[in-house]
């Protein structure tokens, strides 16, 4: 049972609030919800829609859908209305989505150029309008900058034979939960399929996920709601419960105005992938002549700049290995800390041995990384530029034994994503290359990642790169 510490109630709306806020607390994006399940994705995307929390409001889809009452475009709306690629033929107000490459690609273009603040909505599998369902192969189509999913269910299905009329891939869903055919399905069974796994497939490692028990007005008055989130609340993947109800309107049609949180439990602590980050600012900057890192940038010096760019990407925790004039440089780190965002925390870590090169002061940092870490940063502290944006890219695209690479123009630079399976290696560097030394070994797993701005890959190695930094500032 989850302890009362550890989880507060909420209602769903207040809690996609919260999170749009947090989400805000870094670089300026859209905000991404995508939905999968059965039992009311679309109302629940339609009643998000009308919520206002943004100024600006996009629906879409990855499959297909039904047109919904909002304005309709066939290329992606500058204000508030619906994205589709095409209509389909013979199916009257049915239309196609759009790939998840295209609506990746518009994200990151936001992200980068505006506008940023709209709130985008994508359904991202389909339930042949049934109250339950279970994944074809192919599915679901979830969008890598998705910010967070939520996992529909419709609890009209309970107390229902497990037949194909009522559950869609009635045979997959057997295969997930246990249950025979024609057997009855509880709420249980619902949990289940939480609990394999099975409907977390695909899900972007930077996505919150919460599930949503819709059509909860079909349910006993006396139903104990907490008892039945705590059971959910089992899959340790999920970071809220909430079951919800709508209406149904005069024209048999659902009233998404009368959306209501029967109950809604929320964890304190998001259980998300905690990405780390690993910041160098130990070296002796013997050609630049003085500390690089204590140099003054704007309003910032160098260093402090550095760590503003990567708390702002998304990572959890920050591990920056001092060396070189060490006091003056945690000085640095601490009075930048203060302005991190709320989830952001920071280590220090000392190298004695800083002088011996840059691959001593990697194994030394990489022997302190978090156990639940999945994959660490490793960037230089004297990249003031470095992107928040190409970091949360190179975030959403990681996978398991994979090194991601940031490219710019062919040209491999930093910063480096590598995932955890190689830390051990990382935590015995000696010599002057750094993680240069594994990616060698290991050209196999290099992911490389595409990023146009050229400023994000500036290092300060010498008075006339500080210049270029001085002038990128003034003009900025």
């Amino acid at each position: 049972m989850i302890n009362s510490s550890d989880s507060f109630e909420t209602d769903l709306t207040g809690f996609v609030r919260r999170e749009i806020e947090r989400r805000a607390s870094l670089f300026p994006a859209p905000f991404v919800i995508s939905t999968v399940g059965s039992g009311g994705k679309t109302s629940t995307q339609e009643y998000l829609y009308r919520s206002r929390l943004l100024p600006c409001h996009i629906l879409t889809t990855t499959t297909a859908m039904l047109a919904p009452d909002f304005p309709i475009s066939l290329s992606c709306p500058t204000t508030s209305g619906v994205w589709f690629s095409a209509e389909v033929q013979k199916f009257p107000h049915k239309y196609k989505g759009i790939s998840k490459e295209a609506f990746d690609e518009e994200i990151r273009k936001r992200r980068l150029h505006g506008p940023a603040n709209c709130l985008f909505l994508c359904e991202a599998d389909g339930a042949k309008m049934k109250s339950l369902k279970a994944y074809a192969d192919y599915e679901p189509v979830i969008p890598e900058t998705t910010d967070l999913v939520l996992i529909l269910f419709g609890l009209k299905g309970l107390g229902l034979p497990l037949t194909e009329e009522n559950v869609h891939r009635s045979e997959v869903f057997s295969q997930w939960t246990g249950l025979e055919l024609n057997e009855t399905i509880g709420f249980e069974h619902l949990c289940r399929t939480l609990d394999s796994g099975a409907f977390l497939k695909d899900i972007p490692p930077t996505a919150r996920v919460a599930a949503v028990f819709n059509q909860a007005n079909v349910m006993p008055g006396d139903t104990d709601w907490a008892n039945l989130a705590d059971r959910a609340m089992r899959q340790p993947g999920l970071d809220a419960v909430f079951f919800t109800s709508m209406e149904k309107g005069s024209d048999g049609s659902i009233d998404t105005f009368s959306h209501k949180t029967h109950f809604g439990l929320v964890r304190c602590e998001s259980k998300a992938a905690r990405f780390s980050a690993i910041v160098m600012a130990a070296g002796l900057s013997e050609r630049m002549g003085e500390n690089k890192l204590l140099l003054p940038l704007g309003d910032k010096t160098v260093l402090a700049r550095t760590l503003h760019q990567v708390a702002q990407s998304g990572v959890n925790d920050i591990l920056v290995v001092t060396g070189f004039e060490r006091e003056k440089v945690e000085t640095v780190c601490l009075e930048a800390a203060l302005y991190f965002p709320s989830d952001v925390s920071l280590r220090l870590v000392y190298n004695p041995d800083y002088a011996d090169g840059q691959g001593s002061s990697v194994a030394r940092a990489s022997r302190e990384l978090p156990a639940q870490s999945p994959a660490a940063f490793y960037v230089p502290g004297d990249q003031p530029f470095v992107s928040p944006i190409l970091m949360r890219q190179m975030m959403e695209t990681h996978r398991d034994g994979r090194i991601s690479q940031a490219v710019h123009q062919r040209k491999s630079g930093s910063p480096v994503l590598f995932d955890r399976q190689f830390f051990p290696e990382l935590s015995e560097l000696k010599g002057d290359m750094g993680g240069r030394q594994v990616i060698k070994r290991y050209p196999e797993a290099v992911m490389p990642v595409n990023f146009d701005l050229a400023l994000s890959f500036l290092d300060l190695d010498d008075p006339s790169d500080y210049a270029k930094a001085c002038k990128a500032i003034n003009l900025g």
